[in-house]
């Protein structure tokens, strides 16, 4: 019952939605990329193509990683603290992922010309609860929502408040960095007023298609990046699972995670901007 009070909670905001938005179809380009190997149909992170029929899902199958060599058993219980070590291209994506260790719904606007007008994650399918920002200055970040920056970036037209070219996209390398990173919105921020290099993408369908494609072709474009595939615990055993279990219920956290999974997302987005 709760889970269908939610679906009907999530529809009625998708109308609303929809009803201040014009069909953005033609307009903007939205590439959902998938960090890693593609993922097979029973993946949790699967898209299904014929739901998001306007958007591409593509797939970064050169980017892989080696996990710490410890038992299946401490990998279950460690989950995302196990740190791994990424390789391969796209180069950004591989840097992004041994600062971050995932993707977990990053989402960049990119104006007519290409800069990154608008990064944010979003982890609610409210699209007006889902903030992300658009500028900075001296009195800090400007924060909007996901649904805000649609209007502003696609519906508008308006381009990103300013372009850094001299602007390198970097990352904390160790935790010195990661705290001085707090105390600059440059650093906290780093793909904003930026233009990403070329990357190349992977279709479900083997086709290669390259990024410069849609930022240089005069639409805006929306990169939502995600783990190409779910977290895999089926090698832990079963009395450790058992226990973890019952440890949720005990704890009353034996909710599923409310960040949407990728398809979720990116049919939220068809739902609500090409239609």
């Amino acid at each position: 019952m709760k889970n269908l009070m939610k679906l009907a909670l999530v529809f009625l905001i998708g109308l609303m939605v929809i009803g201040c938005s014009s069909s953005y179809v033609g307009k903007v380009d939205v590439i959902g990329v998938g960090a890693g190997e593609k993922p097979t149909s029973h993946d949790r992170h699967f898209v299904n193509e014929s739901q998001v029929k306007n958007i591409k899902v593509t797939h970064t199958p050169n980017i892989k990683f080696k996990e710490q060599d410890v038992s299946e058993n401490v990998k279950f219980v460690a989950g995302d603290a196990l740190i791994k070590e990424f390789s391969g291209d796209p180069q950004l994506m591989v840097d992004y992922l041994n600062y971050s260790q995932k993707f977990n719904n990053l989402v960049l606007i990119l104006d007519k010309n290409g800069v990154v007008a608008w990064e944010g994650y979003v982890k609610f399918l409210d699209f007006t609860n889902a903030f992300g920002v658009s500028s900075y200055g001296l009195t800090g970040p400007k924060r909007i929502s996901f649904h805000e920056a649609m209007e502003t970036f696609i519906g508008k037209e308006k381009k990103a408040k300013k372009y850094k070219e001299d602007k390198k996209i970097e990352f904390p390398k160790n935790n010195k960095e990661s705290f001085a990173k707090g105390f600059s919105y440059e650093k906290k921020y780093p793909f904003l007023f930026t233009k990403l290099p070329d990357m190349g993408f992977t279709t479900l369908d083997g086709n290669k298609i390259q990024l410069s494609k849609f930022s240089e072709n005069g639409k805006p474009t929306v990169l939502v990046f995600y783990m190409s595939q779910a977290k895999k615990t089926a090698n832990a055993s079963a009395e450790l699972k058992m226990a973890a279990d019952a440890l949720k219920m005990l704890t009353n956290s034996g909710k599923r995670n409310e960040i949407p999974l990728p398809n979720e997302l990116l049919k939220q987005i068809e739902d609500i901007y090409f239609k």
